[in-house]
């Protein structure tokens, strides 16, 4: 019982800290090209929008997911929408 909590709480902490890189990516999205210094900003505002590097993070996410446990099939399965 132990073991299936420890690896639930593993998976969870895998994906709340890929949800934070992706929500990292939009709201930075807006500054790509117009770097900003400030920590005084709207967090998410229209201009905001998910990047190349939000969609890459979601494919190889997917891809983990349904490779094999040692993950040798992890080429066949990422596709990038």
């Amino acid at each position: 019982m132990e073991r299936s909590f420890e690896k639930a709480a593993n998976v969870l902490r895998r994906i709340t800290k890929m949800i934070g890189a992706i929500i990292g990516d939009i709201v930075g999205s807006r500054f790509e090209w117009n770097n900003n210094k400030s920590k005084d900003f709207e967090f998410l505002t229209y201009k905001c929008f998910p990047t190349d590097d939000s969609i890459m993070t979601l494919a190889l996410a997917q891809a983990v997911l349904v490779s094999k446990p040692d993950h040798s099939d992890l080429s066949r399965n990422f596709q990038c929408p």
